[in-house]
């Protein structure tokens, strides 16, 4: 879930499957979900399962593996 407040860069792929494991399968950890007045800047890749917080910035070209967790007020560059 994407908030309505929130901002993500035309460019930027948001649930991005990640590279499958040794064994050919592909890890199920979810939805991504983006808090209220995040910030995602442009030609980023946001994996599954990420969680980003409420007014969290990450920037232009950034990478977040799937899984991961970032905060509120977080700035990634």
């Amino acid at each position: 879930m994407i908030a309505a407040s929130a901002y993500v860069g035309r460019t930027s792929l948001i649930g991005a499957a990640y590279r499958p494991l040794l064994s050919g399968a592909m890890e199920d950890v979810g939805e991504v979900a983006v808090g209220e007045n995040a910030w995602i800047g442009e030609f980023c890749l946001i994996g599954r399962g990420v969680v980003i917080g409420n007014s969290t910035i990450v920037d232009h070209y950034s990478h977040i593996e799937q899984g991961a967790r970032i905060g509120d007020r977080v700035l990634i560059v």
